[in-house]
């Protein structure tokens, strides 16, 4: 049977909830997602407040400047303190969840029937590349990139409330006509990039588990002296594996390119 599609809950969601020992270094990664979030929405709070500074009387601006100069640079080691403790956090989880779910991963394969392994596409060399990066997936997920999401979504809605408090008219125009379709280019984005890796992991496992297969029956190879006609198909389906990427590329890339500048 096909892989079932689940949404955020019932993928990263479950991922959460079975890794929940690991509740302390949950606290410190959301933590540091907060604080990081706010770093932008606290720039333009100390942006606008230099600016107006340049209102003031002389002996006012010189005194309210220095304080908002030195503002910045209670931000910036803010910044970098959230940082270094959201990054520290979710690498720890991201090689501990990892290291579990690779063991589980090959405790699995090895246990199934022999019967699961004669069908196509179960080569010993697949399924070695499959536990390889379908681990490092998970590894990523949950290292920085989840993190970034967070942030991501934390600085929208901090700059989207103060946008409000000091200018709530520009803030609907802003709202309503900019941030949907900035929004839409980026899970367009998303999407594309999705599509994209998923059509290089299928491009190149046959070739995969063709290399694997040749190495693997190496005695054979070599009593029949057939190198150079495995190397030739081998070459030929990794040039007709990129000619196909790239024929599905050079479209996708157009796409791309627009939703990246649409901001």
């Amino acid at each position: 049977p096909e892989y079932k599609q689940r949404g955020l809950l019932g993928s990263f969601g479950r991922l959460l909830y079975e890794q929940r020992h690991h509740w302390i270094l949950y606290t410190v990664a959301d933590l540091g997602i907060l604080a990081s979030g706010a770093v932008y929405p606290l720039q333009a709070y100390i942006f606008a407040s230099v600016v107006n500074v340049f209102t003031l009387p002389v002996d006012e601006l010189v005194s309210q400047g220095n304080f908002w100069a030195g503002m910045f640079g209670v931000l910036a080691a803010s910044t970098f303190l959230s940082y270094f403790f959201m990054g520290s956090a979710c690498h720890l989880i991201a090689v501990m969840v990892t290291k579990q779910y690779r063991q589980e991963y090959l405790d699995n394969l090895i246990r199934k029937r022999i019967a699961f392994f004669d069908d196509q596409g179960h080569s010993p060399g697949s399924l070695t590349a499959r536990l390889s990066s379908d681990s490092t997936q998970i590894q990523q997920l949950m290292a920085t990139e989840m993190s970034l999401a967070g942030i991501a979504i934390v600085n929208v809605v901090g700059c989207v409330i103060i946008s409000f408090v000091y200018g709530w008219k520009l803030s609907l125009v802003g709202l309503f006509a900019a941030l949907p379709l900035i929004l839409a280019a980026g899970y367009l984005r998303v999407r594309l990039e999705l599509e994209f890796d998923k059509t290089n992991a299928k491009v190149f496992e046959n070739s995969s588990q063709f290399a694997a297969e040749a190495v693997g029956a190496f005695r054979t190879v070599s009593s029949l002296i057939m190198e150079d006609m495995i190397g030739h198909r081998y070459e030929t389906l990794l040039k007709g594996h990129v000619a196909s990427a790239f024929s599905s590329a050079k479209y996708g890339t157009l796409i791309f390119a627009a939703s990246d500048s649409i901001e």
